[in-house]
């Protein structure tokens, strides 16, 4: 699989750093005047010198726990779900002990883009 499609992708991700997400992730696109390019989270790198930004780039499992934190309250569960005969994927809010949805359906082509566009609406709409 590569490595685009195991984290979220440049607009969302630039969405969760606008929105004050901290800037933690093994993974980061860095803006060159070649343009992004998504690279290992390694400082030391030769790109973060010419670099003229870095942006986070969550993977799957980042965007979990991040989920999970905001969710102390343990108010709803994150479902998701690979749509096979549209080929994307979806996430959507599920209150606790409970088959209601709440708030959105997160429609992406990659679970990590569905995870962060969940993540996006959360956090605008004050929910975490």
């Amino acid at each position: 699989m590569k490595n685009e499609n195991q984290v979220s992708s440049l607009v969302p991700s630039k969405q969760l750093k606008d929105l004050g997400v901290k800037q933690e992730s093994i993974w980061v696109y860095v803006d060159t005047p070649r343009g992004y390019n998504l690279i290992l989270n390694r400082p030391d790198s030769d790109i973060f010198k010419c670099s003229r930004e870095q942006i986070s780039a969550f993977t799957v499992a980042e965007l979990g726990e991040m989920l999970a934190k905001y969710n102390k309250n343990r108010d709803f569960v994150v479902t998701n779900f690979d749509n096979e005969e549209d080929f994307e994927w979806i996430c959507q809010i599920q209150r606790f002990d409970s088959d209601d949805y709440i708030g959105e359906t997160f429609y992406a082509e990659s679970e990590a883009d569905a995870r962060a566009k969940m993540l996006i609406y959360l956090i605008k709409n004050k929910l975490v």
